[in-house]
């Protein structure tokens, strides 16, 4: 009876060996090879299940049971053991290293994913040269400290800094909060750029992780992220003063360092920074003068313009310094870009009162300057080359419009403040008034599309926003020293329509957008907002915007000043 009713049961079961399609259906399979009869019958693709593998093999691979001890992990360390005889045979071995623009083979990618050092939050960035990832591992070989010094929580990278659970906190707020900066993917941004750079040198490692520690530790209530950030920027500048005494100069190291200088001084902003910052700004003219970097960009006076003929004795040191390194378009380009990262925040610090020596020289508005805007726009395309997608070639196509008004702008802020200066020449801001009403009119679409309400492109909708704002900031700053020089009733009527078309951008930005954080790069245009209100609820949230910015600190001393003036 119990062997009837099994068999009955069994009849209308469906059996693990039956075809996918069938099982997807979930009916019974005739089994009938290589078509069922459901498959047959219904003119389906009949689809079968591979050979069964047990889990215990799929667990321990194919073969007679290994040993536990093959597949030990090895250590953190490297053992000293190691020649550099052994490394440069390895790297003679490879008959066609990788540069950056080409992405390793997955074989390569899974020997540096077992190796004895790893790097973290770089698994999306693998485009690097194989050669120097060996020559900077053997050098960190040497270097490197006991195994009894290393915990669970620090790990080892390709530039011989160890990872700890801050410095891995750094990283995820510079790939995830720094860098919304930019619309741009990170990916495909100059802040990954910045960060293939960094991973290959300590000194540009120590001042990333020290900027970024620095503006978290403002609001951090824990003190061991500032004494960390402390910590990385003194290696750091150590490591940079050391570097800059060697004959050949690394002018996009050098430029990086500077610029995340700037950023570490700007995330700090108390006296010491201040004071850090004004001499930074000279050290950083001096250099562009000394190297000629701006004659490299200059149509008339290039030093590549003659590279055949032989250059004079007086010349040839600063040719060589500049030609030899930059002859590659990606360098060109990615020297131009940090030059203008670098002008920019050079001339928003000037705001405070402190520097301006390197916007003076980069945003003259001369061709030389031109010229640098221009090769500034294919830094992506040339560092990248064949992996860059066309979807990003595109939105930088997009965006260079917006990027030349900001550029434009930034010439007449310069203006601004070569003007203040001296003596207010009130020529001289008319003409600056002129040219920002001649760039209004001739990007006319930009600001239109600021006032969009629903745009499809959020990439360029952010970058216009952020643009328009500075360009009202710009203009109501000129206007302001107008109406100190001349108080006449239609310069006011001019600052009071710019002052409304400014926080009416503001407000469309933060309300229209408020998925993305406030960014530094808007703070500047919030503060001239913030000064001139008179209406309070205006301006106390305008103040909550800034944070505890250097900015909001410069409205907290101008209202104690204030205050104590009336007392």
């Amino acid at each position: 009876m119990l062997d009837n009713t099994t068999t009955v049961s069994r009849r209308w079961s469906r059996s693990t060996r039956g075809c996918i399609t069938c099982a997807r259906s979930k009916v019974k399979c005739s089994e009938d090879r290589p078509s069922c009869q459901r498959c047959s019958r219904l003119q389906r693709h009949c689809q079968w299940r591979g050979d069964h593998v047990p889990l215990r093999e799929r667990r321990r691979g194919f073969g007679p049971v290994k040993s536990r001890l093959q597949y030990m992990p090895p250590p953190i360390l490297p053992s000293k053991e190691i020649s550099k005889n052994t490394v440069q045979q390895r790297v003679e071995s490879d008959k066609s290293p990788l540069d950056w623009g080409g992405s390793p083979s997955t074989t390569s990618v899974k020997e540096n994913e077992s190796t004895t050092t790893t790097d973290p939050v770089l698994n999306h960035a693998a485009h690097y040269d194989e050669g120097m990832a060996l020559d900077v591992r053997f050098n960190q070989n040497i270097a490197a400290s006991p195994q009894a010094l290393l915990s669970t929580g620090h790990i080892p990278s390709r530039c011989s800094i160890l990872f700890g659970p801050l410095e891995q906190d750094a990283l995820y707020f510079f790939e995830n909060v720094f860098s919304k900066c930019s619309p741009k993917t990170f990916l495909w941004s100059k802040l990954a750029i910045l960060l293939h750079h960094a991973y290959d040198d300590a000194t540009v490692m120590h001042l990333l992780l020290a900027s970024c520690l620095g503006t978290v530790a403002r609001n951090h209530p824990n003190r061991s992220v500032l004494a960390t950030a402390k910590s990385h920027f003194t290696m750091g500048t150590n490591s940079f003063v050391d570097g800059m005494q060697e004959p050949i100069c690394n002018h996009t190291k050098t430029l990086m360092a500077f610029w995340l200088l700037q950023l570490t001084y700007r995330a700090i902003w108390d006296d010491k920074c201040r004071r850090a910052m004004q001499k930074l700004s000279s050290a950083v003219a001096d250099y562009v003068r000394k190297h000629r970097l701006l004659n490299l960009f200059d149509a008339e006076e290039s030093p590549l313009r003659d590279l055949s003929s032989s250059p004079s004795s007086e010349e040839k040191s600063a040719v060589d310094s500049v030609s030899s390194p930059l002859a590659l378009p990606a360098n060109r380009s990615l020297v131009a870009s940090l030059l203008l990262f670098i002008a920019y925040e050079d001339l928003d610090s000037e705001s405070c009162g402190i520097g301006g020596n390197v916007s003076r020289l980069v945003l003259s508005g001369d061709g030389a300057s031109r010229s640098l805007f221009a090769c500034s726009r294919h830094v992506h395309a040339d560092y990248f080359g064949s992996l860059y997608p066309c979807e990003e070639l595109m939105d930088d196509v997009e965006r260079s419009k917006p990027l030349e008004l900001h550029f434009f702008a930034n010439i007449c802020l310069d203006r601004l403040h070569r003007a203040q200066v001296s003596i207010i020449d009130e020529d001289e801001l008319n003409g600056i008034v002129t040219t920002l009403h001649r760039l209004r009119e001739e990007y006319s679409a930009i600001f239109r599309l600021a006032e969009a309400p629903n745009p499809a492109d959020a990439k360029l909708i952010t970058a216009s926003y952020s643009i328009v704002i500075h360009f009202h900031a710009v203009l109501v700053s000129v206007l302001i020293a107008m109406a100190s020089a001349s108080p006449f009733e239609s310069i006011q009527q001019d600052l009071a329509v710019a002052q409304n078309d400014l926080l009416r951008v503001i407000f469309r930005m933060v309300t229209q957008r408020p998925e993305r954080p406030f960014m530094w790069r808007n703070q500047w245009a919030v503060f001239i907002m913030a000064r001139q209100t008179d209406d309070a609820v205006h301006r106390d949230w305008l103040v909550q915007k800034l944070g505890n910015s250097s900015y909001a600190m410069l409205l907290k001393e101008g209202r104690e000043r204030n205050l104590g003036l009336l007392a």
